[in-house]
């Protein structure tokens, strides 16, 4: 049988630092336990992490909101109505990009291209689809409806074991770590944006974590430096890369100062060189197994919206910001009969940790500051804090090149497992050392601070506000003060029982006491999220309305004769055709575009034409209102929706009504079209006349056509004009060119001749190269580590 060690007892400072900086046991430096604690650990914290989404999973298997469809456009039914609006995104980009993915691997196509948007848009490199991520990776062994559902748990699963195995690697047991691994995952920086990509991405920082320290503690450094690049090129694959730098930015801060202490230990460079090398490998081998969606993906980024984000969520956060750390729904609840206060949506308030892992993690600081750990883990608190909560830190940052674009308030996600962790330290030592009257004056104390801090915010900080959000604010005391309530109530119980052994170390009392700190804790955190989440049995039923619209249309391109963004079904006003992106869960075609990679070239290129940007202030998004068949004709507009007793741009014809609206159609539009020009003469205009052309499209990625004329033409594509296109005529390259600066064109000389236009970026090419070398670099370095040992005399 193992035995049970948890921290060890130094004999002075400087020991301490030294064992706890660069000592681990054999092998992993894991404390040694029996399996099944770890078992049970382990099993709390995905059981913890799941328990949040048992009550939307048992009403229907398919995770999502489905309903936000039930009142909008086209897939309005009667009687719809909402749970959760704040949950927006999953059902108008994550899901739709889930099944697209889902669909194009089944019918043996990479992923690369996503024709139901807008002009086409880029889907394996636009970061958010995430093909090559873990949860859409095991998605794709589920049916297509479930695709989704597993994809959220595979993140759950991640992100506690991630988290739970962090804590094992800094030594503490499996009751601390379960702590540590359920307060991350089911924390708000991470559920309340659960099936986000920047969840997904998010998951992998308590596998980070763990791979950098045990790179630095140096045992089997060359495995470890393999698990780190694993780890940092999969949270990218998972699609947020601004959630995998300031995961990265943290972990610098984090084993800066570990190192600082490993030098200080000894005063010997190599002790630090060593490590600081391995590390540097390691990241940039993750990087190098990134490099097939990073190098794309990057170059589409310069070119897109997305460098428009800047830091909006941060900039705008309330003033209260750190009551948020305690609270849940401070400021309002975003499901059915609730709302959120401000113009602030809830998933950016919802900072939520818990007042027990608050008052467990000061504990830490307070008892085991001089652990470098302790120090590395407020010191990410403090530098990840003030970049995602403190409003001059993110103005200063917004206007720096390159990290002036990154939405700072996901720094929230290493600072959440910083806390968790600190939160597992401070557990451990309640469990372990409740005999020392520090221990249990700093846990009293915290915990006494803290109803002291409710009392005084109840009376003094909860504002004036109406009768509804005041009923809201006063409800979000409730877990707080049961749970400053119960965890003063055990430090007391625990004080008690140490004074009447007069000392004496008791171990079970201290086990009982982490138990009911964990229970708590855990009963807080599940009740925060299961509100958020809903699901259907039946997704994707499909209405009358878009079943009759998409017979008609095919695969014809679809525009509004509206501008109606998004950002107004946020509030859930209705908008015309089908909800932008959620348009591909049903294959209809449509103008509007819902995604983060949209070039800054279809706002342009519309503002030339009809005097209007085409989009709202929200930079994902792209919904012009096709007013003009010459609007139409430009970007191959072939019909247009209207609202109901509405008549269609001038010169279209009536098609019928679908639902509450009409369609019409635009004669002589299309995807394709011929427009003579001589060969040395200068292009046509933009809106010249063009003959239509048929395109046939085997993959989303590729097109094919053919020409025959008598004189020369310029071949006209409604194609979005990103890196990565090429074309060939007759089998020889031919040149593509801009066209009204978004779409395409090319020169075509007469006669009758067979085009091919494919879509396959050369970087994604280097980038396959690169993954290729650094997967052949780190299996070659783990063979050389193995063959090394095994010449070791007494090596394993």
């Amino acid at each position: 049988m193992s035995t049970v060690t948890g921290f060890r007892r130094p004999r002075s400072g400087t020991e301490e630092i030294n064992q706890e900086t660069q000592g681990s046991p054999p092998s992993t430096g894991v404390v040694k336990h029996h399996f099944k604690w770890d078992a049970l650990g382990l099993a709390w914290v995905v059981a913890a992490g799941i328990a949040p989404l048992i009550p939307a999973l048992v009403h229907g298997a398919a995770l999502g909101p489905y309903d936000i469809l039930s009142t909008i456009g086209l897939t309005s039914t009667p009687g719809g109505s909402v749970h959760n609006f704040s949950q927006r995104d999953l059902i108008a980009l994550f899901i739709p990009f889930t099944n697209l993915v889902w669909t194009q691997v089944h019918h043996g196509v990479l992923p690369l291209w996503n024709p139901f948007s807008g002009l086409g848009m880029p889907l394996a490199f636009n970061w958010e689809s995430a093909p090559l991520g873990l949860p859409q990776l095991i998605g794709y062994l589920a049916p297509i409806q479930l695709a989704f559902t597993v994809g959220v748990l595979v993140t759950v699963v991640v992100g506690g074991t991630g988290a739970y195995v962090f804590g094992r690697v800094l030594r503490l047991g499996p009751l601390a770590s379960a702590l540590l691994g359920t307060v991350f995952v089911l924390s708000g920086p991470i559920f309340s944006f659960l099936g986000w990509s920047s969840t997904s991405a998010g998951s992998w920082t308590g596998w980070i974590f763990a791979a950098a320290v045990l790179v630095i503690r140096g045992r089997r450094r060359i495995a470890w430096v393999c698990g780190l690049a694993v780890g940092i090129a999969m949270s990218i694959y998972a699609g947020h890369p601004e959630t995998t730098l300031l995961i990265l930015i943290g972990l610098f801060v984090f084993v800066v100062l570990l190192l600082v202490h490993k030098f200080l230990s000894r005063r010997e460079w190599n002790q630090v060189l060593a490590p600081t090398l391995a590390l540097a490998a390691a990241g940039a081998a993750g990087l190098a197994l990134s490099a097939p969606v990073l190098l794309p993906g990057l170059q589409l980024i310069n070119q897109s919206g997305r460098t428009g984000t800047g830091n909006y969520a941060s900039i705008s956060i309330p003033n209260h910001t750190l009551l948020q750390f305690a609270f849940q729904g401070f400021d309002g609840f975003p499901t059915a009969g609730s709302h959120w206060f401000g113009s602030v949506s809830y998933e950016w308030t919802a900072d939520y940790v818990g007042i027990i892992a608050i008052v467990l993690a000061l504990v830490a600081i307070g008892t085991r500051w001089r652990r470098p750990e302790v120090q590395g883990l407020t010191a990410v608190i403090v530098v990840m804090g003030a970049l995602a909560l403190v409003r001059d830190v993110a103005s200063f940052v917004s206007h720096l090149p390159v990290v002036g674009s990154v939405i700072l308030s996901f720094a929230l996600v290493p600072l959440a497992l910083s806390v968790a962790a600190l939160a597992g330290i401070g557990l451990e030592r309640l469990v372990r050392h409740h005999e020392e009257l520090r221990t249990r004056q700093w846990a009293g104390a915290c915990f006494g601070a803290a109803a002291l801090a409710l009392v005084l915010i109840w009376v003094f900080d909860r504002g004036h506000l109406a009768p509804s959000e005041a009923n809201i604010r006063a409800t979000s005391f409730v877990w707080p003060a049961v749970a400053t309530l119960i965890g003063l109530s055990t430090v007391l119980w625990v004080d008690l029982t140490v004074r009447r052994s007069h000392g004496r170390p008791r171990i079970g009392v201290g086990r009982v006491a982490g138990g009911i700190l964990l229970v708590c804790e855990t009963a807080f955190l599940v009740a925060s999220g299961a509100p958020l989440w809903t699901s259907s049995p039946h997704p994707l039923q499909t209405t009358p309305a878009v079943t009759s619209l998409q017979r008609k249309v095919g695969t014809s391109l679809v525009g509004l004769g509206a501008s109606q963004c998004i950002a107004s079904t946020y509030l859930g006003t209705s908008q015309l055709g089908i909800l932008a992106q959620a348009n591909t869960l049903f294959l209809v075609h449509e103008l509007d575009i819902y995604d983060p990679l949209i070039p800054k070239s279809y706002f342009t290129s519309w503002q030339e034409l009809t005097g209007s940007q085409g989009g709202s202030a929200y930079f994902y998004q792209f919904c012009p209102a096709v007013t003009s068949i010459a609007a139409a004709r430009r970007f191959g507009v072939q019909y247009v929706l209207e609202e109901r007793g509405s008549k269609g741009p001038a010169g279209t014809s009536f098609v019928g009504q679908y639902g509450d609206e009409e369609l019409y159609r635009v004669p002589g539009s299309a995807s394709a079209t011929l427009v003579p020009a001589a060969a040395n003469a200068p292009l046509p205009p933009n809106d010249a006349p063009g003959q239509p052309v048929h395109v046939h499209t085997p993959n989303p990625s590729t097109w094919q056509l053919t020409t025959s004329a008598a004189r020369a033409q310029v071949l006209r594509l409604r194609l979005t004009n990103v890196p990565g296109w090429k074309a060939t005529i007759d089998g020889q390259p031919l040149q593509l060119q801009p066209y009204s600066g978004v779409m395409l064109q090319a020169r075509v000389p007469p006669g009758r001749h067979r085009i091919v236009i494919e879509y396959w970026p050369t970087t994604f090419t280097a980038g396959l190269v690169l993954a290729a070398v650094a997967i052949a670099g780190l299996v070659s370095a783990l063979l050389w580590e193995s063959v090394r040992r095994r010449r070791i005399p007494g090596g394993p």
